[in-house]
């Protein structure tokens, strides 16, 4: 394998990334704890009774899977967008994605690609 191997294994997981913020899956994930969490709260509320309890919790149950749907349409379009940043690197000849995507399934590309992941959370986090 080359360096440009490497070079676009970290730009395909950086793109992977970055598409997950753009799509907005951390907003979707925190409404899905936060619903969650209420309705936790929900069901240990003594005030409440037991049909108030069941409206709310099927309301949430809704709410999380509508949450679970958008979490997953949005993966996969991250998932999308890294693959044709692959597949452009493979279309022009700079890397073959085959190469790419095997250096990313073994432990050295998903160490390598995790530290860059924290490295840019830990980033963004110190700005």
């Amino acid at each position: 394998m080359t360096y440009v191997t490497y070079v676009a294994a970290v730009l395909a997981a950086a793109c992977f990334g970055l598409a997950l913020r753009w799509l907005g899956v951390v907003a979707v994930a925190r409404r899905v704890v936060a619903t969650s969490r209420e309705a936790a709260e929900c069901i240990r509320d003594p005030a409440l009774s037991d049909l108030e309890k069941e409206k709310m919790v099927q309301g949430a149950s809704l709410s999380l899977m509508r949450g679970f749907l958008s979490i997953l349409a949005r993966g996969v379009g991250a998932f999308g967008l890294a693959a044709l940043l692959l597949l452009a690197l493979d279309a022009v000849g700079a890397a073959r994605a085959a190469d790419v995507t095997h250096w990313l399934a073994t432990w050295q590309g998903i160490v390598v690609t995790s530290v860059v992941m924290l490295g840019a959370y830990f980033l963004k986090l110190a700005q």
